[in-house]
């Protein structure tokens, strides 16, 4: 047995039974089109206990403890790990990449590689008193959730009420910095609003007071006279 699994039965950390989270693809894909920026690091750092989840589906709603236990490769990278325990402490990127996405920079999931080795280093470190995990590939994302919220609401008026409009995201790129080690870009996400007219595009608090005003007792009879003042026109 290893000493990481003798050490997990005698004194178990409290967060070893804590459930590993699903990371969301399908809510991903959809905040995806409202993205105000991301950042791409090819080899940085990460505080391993700030991993909450995994895109992994055979380990999604088990626990790190059971992970540990029960990783369909975990037989294999236990050994390594006691044989080569400097792979986790060096600074060098990991090879097979360890890769991690997140939307808020404070929890982070395992994207696409890396669950075993993850689980190894949360029980490791925590029995040594460490934290941060290096030479990791990190995938920041941030998105505009009151535009997004807004779209959502818009689509429900717009369906409801058979408005002759159609409505579109659309994402600028306004920004791009990039060295062969990491890339930050940062987007400017609007909703175009296509009707009889004209084409208006509108932010968030653009949009939400085209929802008050949609929302309100006299929308159809004030229709033709949309409030284009609230928008840009494209």
């Amino acid at each position: 047995m290893s000493r990481l699994l003798r050490l997990l039965d005698a004194t178990p950390p409290h967060w070893g039974e804590n459930v590993i989270a699903r990371w969301d693809n399908d809510l991903f894909k959809r905040l995806e089109p409202f993205a105000t920026s991301y950042l791409w690091t090819n080899s940085g750092s990460l505080n391993v206990f700030r991993v909450i989840g995994t895109d992994h589906p055979d380990y999604q709603g088990q626990t790190w403890g059971w992970l540990l236990r029960n990783g369909k490769r975990m037989m294999l990278n236990l050994p390594l790990h006691e044989s080569n325990r400097g792979y986790y402490l060096s600074d060098d990127k990991k090879e097979p990449t360890m890769s991690f996405i997140t939307t808020d920079g404070h929890d982070w999931y395992v994207h696409c590689d890396g669950n075993h080795r993850t689980c190894i280093a949360k029980f490791d470190f925590h029995y040594n008193g460490l934290s941060e995990m290096r030479g990791l590939s990190l995938h920041d994302w941030r998105f505009d959730h009151d535009l997004f919220g807004a779209m959502s609401r818009l689509h429900e008026l717009v369906t409801d009420r058979r408005l002759p409009v159609r409505l579109e995201v659309t994402r600028a790129t306004v920004s791009r910095e990039d060295n062969p080690g990491w890339m930050r870009e940062v987007y400017r996400p609007a909703i175009d609003i296509h009707r009889e007219g004209g084409v208006y595009r509108v932010d968030a608090a653009a949009a939400r007071r085209v929802i008050g005003w949609l929302e309100g007792p006299w929308f159809a009879r004030l229709f033709r006279a949309w409030p284009v003042g609230h928008m840009q026109e494209k």
